[in-house]
């Protein structure tokens, strides 16, 4: 069993993963339409 502080901190460096992930695709996205006008 891991501890409190620890689960704390890879939640929060899953969120900061997943955010970015999330703005990496969106970029990607506007990118890829911008290619297909």
């Amino acid at each position: 069993m891991i501890g409190n502080r620890e689960y704390n901190e890879t939640y929060h460096v899953f969120e900061k993963v997943k955010s970015m992930l999330k703005k990496k695709r969106y970029i990607l996205r506007k990118m890829y339409l911008k290619c297909e006008e």
